[in-house]
């Protein structure tokens, strides 16, 4: 807690925000691997179905 009041670059976030936070770094960074590889952006693996 300290360093939550002394340090500007922690930030307190609940779990859902922490989740949420996580899940939209990683579709963009898939997002861009997949630009980068001039292929189609979806985010399922090859044989998954939607549902």
């Amino acid at each position: 807690m300290s360093s939550l009041d002394s340090d500007i670059r922690v930030d307190r976030r609940t779990w859902r925000e922490l989740l949420d936070s996580t899940l939209r770094s990683h579709r963009d960074f898939l997002e861009r691997v997949y630009t980068m590889r001039g292929e189609e952006d979806d985010t399922r693996p090859s044989g998954a179905r939607a549902g």
